[in-house]
């Protein structure tokens, strides 16, 4: 039978226990279609099981997970997860390009310019034009004739960028008539093996930018924000509320900052939902939220 499409998610008296201990107890809460939602709290309060069991990689000890009015357990799988991203604290990086990473594989009917575009939506433009700024000349020469720059453009832009900061010199490229080349000589760069040639914050991008051109209808994001600095986050948390506003999305963080526009936020603690609410009603209501982010201003 074929799932329907945008419907609703609902945690059912769900428990998950793990030998003797209950690492999630009696969950209720339901997602919509187009709500955004964030999970916060201690860590080992059970964040991330509730995203695994909506992933199906774990099953409830004991109630339902519902997609519409259909238990996960009995839908067909393809289908389903066809429908869900998941993106986790330390995603896989495959040895190849970046622009393989992105598709994997995926026969999508996706362009270019698509691609163009999903760079700026999870800020991932500034890190593939320095990509490409550091990287040898002679190591580009055959990007350069496969994505439309020719070596002496690169090599003149290069020398004037290696005469200011990066700042500067990623600022002089987004402005300028080289942008799309660069970016899809920068897509052509490869990784390698585990993803150590980029840092944690390229690789949760790279990460998201997979996820998102799935096209899913439920988006998990599990502390993708941990390795990003703030302008990177707050690019993302922006197009995210802007532009996914149809996909439903659960949200795990431990930034407290980047949430205070989430239509909802499930504060979580020893396996149990034990705040719910909006940010500025949480943050007045002096419980276990109002001293989270305490603790993170302080910090």
């Amino acid at each position: 039978k074929t799932l329907e499409s945008n419907v609703k998610l609902k945690f059912k008296n769900v428990t998950y226990r793990i030998a003797d201990r209950n690492i999630l107890n009696n969950i209720n809460f339901e997602l919509f279609p187009g709500q955004h939602i964030a999970l916060v709290g201690p860590s080992g309060s059970g964040k991330s099981t509730i995203l695994k069991l909506t992933m199906c990689h774990l099953n409830p000890t004991s109630g339902e997970i519902l997609y519409g009015n259909q238990d996960l357990q009995k839908i067909n799988f393809q289908d389903y997860v066809s429908k869900v991203a998941y993106v986790s604290q330390h995603p896989f990086i495959f040895q190849g390009s970046f622009l393989e990473n992105i598709l994997v594989g995926r026969e999508i009917d996706v362009s270019m310019q698509e691609i163009i575009t999903l760079m700026h939506d999870v800020a991932l433009v500034p890190d593939l034009i320095k990509r490409v700024l550091d990287a040898p000349a002679e190591n580009l020469l055959a990007q350069c004739s496969e994505t439309g720059i020719t070596l002496r453009q690169y090599l003149a832009i290069k020398h004037k960028c290696a005469q200011i900061n990066d700042e500067m010199a990623i600022k002089i490229i987004k402005n300028s008539p080289l942008l799309h080349p660069v970016l899809m000589a920068g897509l052509s760069s490869k990784v390698d093996s585990a993803g150590k040639s980029i840092s944690g914050g390229q690789a949760s991008k790279l990460a998201l930018a997979r996820a998102l051109i799935g096209r899913p209808e439920i988006i998990l994001l599990d502390e993708i924000t941990s390795s990003l600095d703030e302008i990177s986050q707050e690019t993302i948390i922006n197009v995210l509320t802007q532009k996914y506003n149809k996909q439903s999305v659960i949200f795990i963080t431990h930034r407290l900052a980047a949430i205070s526009g989430m239509d909802r936020i499930l504060v979580m603690k020893s396996g149990e939902i034990v705040q719910d609410g909006v940010f500025d009603t949480l943050l007045q209501s002096h419980g276990i939220f109002a001293d989270l982010v305490a603790h993170e201003t302080v910090k």
